[in-house]
């Protein structure tokens, strides 16, 4: 494993990577923990003079703004300026996939986010709709679960003006807001949600103002089975999932489940789950609403009975 300065006392990871069958280089820089950032990696596959030279700004940059105290998280976006970059944004997500680079880094997979290049309609999506649509749209298309990582020049944007007509997120319903640590599952007859504590305080003071809260998933899939896939003019759910020849820790704790994009609280006097596009809406009456804000705002787990439909809610906080 080669490491090079990077800035201050930082350094960056400079390793060949064989992911999906694809070599790639890996970006990675180590030595931001102390600002209170998690490590980025950003991974290409192909890796000139031009394309080295970019990434080492972008790394760069991000040692700049955690020095000063601006973090980026997973669930995050940056919106590149025209030209200043051969794609038009980055989404931040958990890293999956390169398990033996971290051990020998000395990290863990909750150490780094990935900083996947996104194009075109998909920045625009990714605010609309939330990150985790772009990138299962982007692992299906390339059939890489649950997203390939790395920047590829030859890919075209997976999202299409079509899309971006065809989605009620953002439009007749609220964009769901990228929260930090925020897993949404469906694991049978249960819709799970976990987020850290913090978060949860945020999501109990919207909704003391809001009868319908919307939240994104910000774990993209990693560690679940499966994830649901928005596509115009879909009738039924579609999911992509893992490949099955590749073993499945079912120890893990959302072994076997499907990710979803979002989910959207709704205050509404008749009880109901639903999923619309790649999402759930679960509506809940006056006093379990006031019970689930109540809960988030302590800090609670909670367990809300099963809905007409018999699917329950389960919140788990961290």
């Amino acid at each position: 494993m080669k490491t090079y300065p990077l800035e201050g006392d930082a350094e960056y990871i400079l390793e060949t990577a064989r992911l999906y069958d694809t070599d790639t280089r890996l970006f990675m820089t180590r030595g931001l923990k102390r600002f209170g950032q998690k490590e980025v990696a950003l991974v290409v596959k192909t890796a000139g003079e031009q394309m080295a030279a970019l990434t080492l700004a972008f790394l760069r940059t991000v040692w700049l703004l955690a020095s000063q105290g601006q973090l980026i998280e997973a669930g995050g976006f940056t919106v590149m300026r025209p030209g200043q970059a051969p794609f038009d944004g980055l989404l931040y997500a958990p890293v999956h996939s390169i398990e033996t680079i971290l051990r020998e880094a000395g990290l863990e997979e909750g150490d780094v986010l990935f900083a996947v290049p996104i194009r075109g309609a998909e920045v625009e999506m990714a605010k609309r709709a939330g990150p985790a649509r772009v990138l299962a749209r982007i692992g299906a298309a390339t059939r890489c679960f649950p997203f390939p990582p790395w920047l590829d020049l030859q890919r075209l944007p997976v999202i299409t003006r079509e899309d971006l007509e065809s989605t009620r997120m953002g439009t007749a319903y609220p964009p769901p807001v990228a929260l930090p640590g925020v897993r949404v599952e469906s694991i049978a007859d249960r819709i799970v949600i976990t987020m850290p504590k913090a978060v949860a305080r945020e999501v109990a003071t919207a909704m003391m103002s809001q009868d319908m809260v919307a939240i994104a998933s910000t774990h993209m899939g990693v560690g679940s089975a499966a994830a649901f896939v928005f596509s115009p003019g879909e009738q039924t759910p579609v999911a992509i999932t893992a490949d099955p020849s590749v073993p499945h820790d079912a120890t893990k704790p959302f072994a076997g489940s499907t990710a979803a994009a979002f989910l959207t609280l709704v205050k509404d006097p008749e009880r109901h789950v639903t999923l619309i596009e790649d999402g759930f809406f679960f509506t809940l009456p006056d006093r379990e609403w006031s019970q689930l804000r109540s809960g988030l705002r302590v800090g609670r787990d909670l367990n809300l009975a099963a809905t007409a439909n018999s699917v329950e809610l389960n919140v788990r906080l961290t």
